[in-house]
Formats: C-alpha cells, sequence, structure tokens
C-alpha cells in the first residue's frame, strides 16, 4: 500500500514492489494505491490495472483519498 502524492509515487512503489517479489521468489504481486492529489477526478483515481515491471507482473488497484483520514487516526 502507498499514498500518492505525485507522479514519481508509482514508479517508486513499482521499483519496491519488484524488490519484495524478488525477495519472495514471485514472478507476480498486487500494489494499492490511496491518491491524495486534489486536482484529479474520482475517474482518474479509481483502477484496475496490470503492468510489467522489472520482469514481474503487477496489479494496480487505484483508489480514493478517503483513507487520509484514518491514516491520521492511527
Amino acid at each position: 500500500m502507498k499514498l500518492r502524492r505525485d507522479a514519481e509515487t508509482e514508479v517508486d512503489a513499482l521499483d519496491q514492489v519488484a524488490r519484495y517479489l524478488d525477495h519472495a521468489g514471485l514472478g507476480e504481486g498486487w500494489l494499492v494505491m490511496f491518491d491524495l492529489r486534489k486536482e484529479l477526478s474520482w475517474a482518474e483515481r479509481l483502477f484496475v490495472r496490470e503492468v510489467a515491471h522489472g520482469g514481474k507482473t503487477v496489479r494496480i488497484v487505484g483508489c480514493r483519498e478517503r483513507v487520509e483520514r484514518a491514516m491520521r487516526a492511527c
């Protein structure tokens, strides 16, 4: 899970997931990103897509920023 604040977050997160998958000996995994960017519409923040990154298959789920309140409570 990652909180997305800018364009670099996704690439950094994919690099991290690829390293985790390497360490676990897996070829595929999931990444959930909560998008905190205010300028995007709901449609742009909510998605599921599959990408190849670092020789791995990663399914990315994009979510709205409502988790921000829950994260502050922790």
